[in-house]
């Protein structure tokens, strides 16, 4: 569905459906087209080239640099939340608070409810990539 510029967040709002449920539980993950307004995007990318190029584990304010793996040619952006406004309209953003709600969270334990457990900007370069991690026995090394 494409979106004019002048749409406003209200007209962005989506709710899963069934055919999102099957693919959620076949892949394990959705993939949302056009969810956010160009403009936010346009936001998002300014913010995010407004960062002053940060040394590993470096701050700028709140936003920490905390990649593991500056060998690998990305950069982590950890709480980037804290860059900026534009970050802040993606934490309850209409066209996918919906699908958090129906797929993410425990319920009836101690951590019911949504919570953000981490904030990142995974900034990749030319032959950067993120290692292979979660669910395997072994680590997994990718050249």
């Amino acid at each position: 569905m494409p979106v004019d510029p002048a749409t406003t967040a209200t007209t962005l709002t989506r709710t899963p459906t069934a055919l999102d449920d099957y693919l959620f539980d076949l892949r394990g993950y959705l993939t949302l087209e056009q969810a956010l307004e160009p403009d936010l995007v346009d936001a998002l990318c300014a913010t995010l080239d407004a960062i002053p190029p940060l040394q590993p584990l470096g701050w700028w304010g709140n936003v920490h640099r905390a990649d593991a793996h500056p060998d690998q040619q990305s950069v982590e952006l950890q709480n980037v939340v804290e860059a900026g406004e534009p970050f802040e309209r993606l934490i309850d953003h209409p066209s996918w608070l919906s699908y958090v709600h129906r797929y993410c969270g425990e319920q009836d334990t101690y951590v019911d409810g949504l919570f953000i457990d981490e904030c990142f900007a995974s900034i990749r370069h030319p032959g950067g990539f993120f290692p292979v991690h979660s669910g395997a026995y072994r680590k997994v090394c990718l050249l």
